[in-house]
C-alpha cells in the first residue's frame, strides 16, 4: 500500500470535521481518507476490513504495511503521521493514557452526531 488509509463515517458530522483536520495537517500526503459510504474508494480496502458495521462503530487506520488500528489506537497512529501533531501524539503512549484514551474515545464515538441520509 502506498498510503495509510483512514476510514471514516461520511454521515457523521464530527467524523467529517476530523477528516478535514487530518487532510489539512497531512503536509506530506501520507494519508488517504476513505468515506465508508463511497463504494468506489472502499473497493481499495481489503474485503476482510470493509465490514460496514465495524467501520461505522469507530475510526479505522490501515497502515502502509496493512496493519489495522481502530478507535483510540488509530487516533494515536494518525497523530504520529502528521508533523504538527506528532510531538503531542507521543504523549498518548505514556503509561496509563491508553486506558483513559479508550474511555474518552468510546464516549465520543457513542455520542457523535450523524446527519440524516
Amino acid at each position: 500500500m502506498p498510503y495509510s488509509y483512514v476510514l471514516y463515517d461520511g454521515l457523521c458530522l464530527s467524523c467529517g470535521r476530523a477528516r478535514n483536520i487530518i487532510v489539512s495537517l497531512d503536509w506530506f500526503g501520507v494519508i488517504k481518507t476513505v468515506n465508508v459510504y463511497d463504494e468506489k474508494s472502499l473497493s481499495q480496502i481489503p474485503a476482510e476490513i470493509s465490514n460496514l458495521n465495524s467501520l461505522l462503530s469507530e475510526i479505522h487506520l490501515i497502515d502502509r504495511n496493512g496493519t489495522v488500528y481502530r478507535g483510540f489506537k488509530a487516533v494515536r497512529k494518525i497523530g504520529l503521521k502528521l508533523p504538527l501533531t506528532a510531538p503531542f501524539a507521543l504523549l498518548l503512549y505514556l503509561p496509563g493514557i491508553n486506558i483513559l484514551g479508550e474511555k474518552i474515545y468510546e464516549f465520543i464515538a457513542k455520542n457523535r452526531r450523524r446527519s440524516p441520509g
